[in-house]
């Protein structure tokens, strides 16, 4: 029962960490495609200021239950859950690190940009961050698609 309540606790952490991904990839970031340089600049900056008070908590929790989940799944022998859960987490350990290692590091070289005199190169630094967040929103799909696996694995165990 427990290892029931830890799965679906991830998977409906992953979901709204996704939903928050998908957004973004779907809807923001074509809107901001077709700005110029000086809009685009002043709400991605924006953007980055308050977007991470609701995406850092989320990833967090979400981390924190697919951890929780596997090490209950490998303490109660649950083959499926556990191979299931290692996923889960393997995946969203790449959704962080494409923020660590991409996102955070981009976002922090256009927090200084100008914009009224924006780089030459913002274009390719935005397509850049794009490929990073579409990184770690597959990887957040995949997270969620294992954690569902998880849920009809620990499900079946109850019965």
């Amino acid at each position: 029962m427990v290892i029931f309540a830890l799965c679906l606790t991830a998977l409906v952490l992953t979901a709204v960490l996704l939903g928050i991904q998908l957004f973004g990839q779907v809807a923001f970031n074509p809107a901001l495609r077709a700005v110029d340089a000086t809009i685009y600049i002043q709400i991605k900056q924006s953007f980055d200021i308050t977007a991470p008070r609701i995406a850092k908590p989320v990833m967090l929790l979400c981390l924190a239950a697919a951890l929780a989940t596997l090490v209950t799944a490998v303490v109660s022998s649950s083959m499926m859950v556990t191979g299931a859960s290692a996923l889960s987490l393997t995946a969203l350990v790449i959704a962080l690190l494409a923020v660590v290692r991409g996102d955070l590091p981009i976002n922090q070289t256009m927090a200084n940009w100008s914009a009224e005199e924006p780089p030459e190169n913002w274009r390719a630094v935005r397509t850049s961050w794009e490929r990073f967040f579409a990184l770690r929103t597959g990887a957040s799909c995949l997270a969620l698609l294992a954690t569902v696996v998880a849920v009809l694995a620990s499900a079946t165990e109850l019965s």
